[in-house]
């Protein structure tokens, strides 16, 4: 019984900590977020580098591709 309370306080406190991101939708004329950029590699150039430059995950610009 003291292990549920504990498990249970332990949530709560999970619970209250965690955070969420809120955006704007855009107007439903619009069907596209954010701007269309086209980027071209230098030689030597890595896939992270582009990243780090453009503030862009790896997981967005893998998509994008």
């Amino acid at each position: 019984m003291k292990l549920h309370k504990i498990a249970a306080l332990a949530a709560a406190l999970i619970a209250a900590t965690a955070q969420a991101e809120k955006y704007e939708l855009p107007p439903p004329d619009v069907t596209v977020i954010g701007q269309i950029q086209q980027i071209s590699a230098r030689k030597g150039e890595t896939f992270a580098e582009i990243g780090r430059e453009y503030g862009i995950g790896y997981d967005a610009m893998e998509h994008a591709n």
